[in-house]
């Protein structure tokens, strides 16, 4: 397969069913016919660049990194955010999640990467396991973006909260998950994005297969924000 046609394979799909899209869309947990119009309006307008831009797979690729909510644990197979991003987008993807992993052992895995891992776009996603050591994360964190390339394209992903009693507001989970979350955004700015607010606490349940990891809608929910980030950029 040449992937540096995949983008204009996309376009034409696109352009011939644009129903079919849309349906896919709501599928994919985009909730309203109006955000899922609002996605594929993009994705249309911006194909043409990706085809420019896609001279190699690396240039068309989303690298994920992270612990089991970026393997997609509580979902079924290619239902991880991961592979939900690619498919929304029709780029390629690699799933650098394992389940269970603390900042440090994403960080040791992420740095002894193989070639052709950096060209695309890469989102960091770790510290769910270990928050509470707030300057160990951030370390590991930063070591991740720094091991990137110059002008390299990437997202650093917040820790969201669990449905754990150490985790309920006011408590001290809430209070350590806050503070690294503040910590990531003020080092990471626009690169940062805050997933907790895809999830308002009155609905959490709805978008969990347990206290921590998240089912198909929520992967999902957590997919189109951050092609939203991808297409307002147009990374």
């Amino acid at each position: 397969m040449k992937y540096a046609r995949l983008p204009v394979v996309a376009l034409l799909l696109v352009s011939v069913s644009v129903n079919c899209v849309l349906a896919g869309a709501i599928g994919f947990g985009i909730t309203t016919r109006a955000a899922a119009s609002a996605l594929v309006h993009k994705i249309k307008s911006t194909a043409g660049v990706w085809d420019e831009r896609a001279n190699d797979i690396e240039q068309s690729s989303i690298a994920c990194w992270g612990d089991s909510l970026t393997a997609g644990t509580g979902a079924s197979l290619h239902e991880d955010y991961c592979s939900v991003l690619a498919n929304l987008l029709y780029r390629n993807s690699y799933n650098g999640g394992v389940g269970g992993e603390t900042s440090g052992q994403i960080r040791k895995r992420m740095l002894e990467r193989p070639d052709g891992l950096d060209g695309g776009i890469t989102i960091i996603w770790a510290g769910r396991n270990n928050y509470m050591e707030t300057r160990e994360v951030i370390n590991d964190v930063s070591a991740m973006v720094a091991s990137l390339p110059r002008q390299a394209r990437f997202l650093v992903l917040g820790v969201i909260r669990g449905e754990y009693p150490g985790e309920l507001s006011g408590q001290l989970g809430d209070t350590k998950i806050s503070e690294l979350n503040r910590e990531l955004a003020h080092a990471y700015g626009t690169s940062f994005l805050d997933i907790q607010l895809q999830f308002p606490l009155a609905n959490a349940s709805t978008y969990r297969a347990d206290q921590i990891h998240l089912n198909r809608l929520g992967y999902s929910k957590v997919a189109t924000a951050v092609a939203q980030i991808i297409l307002d950029r147009n990374w």
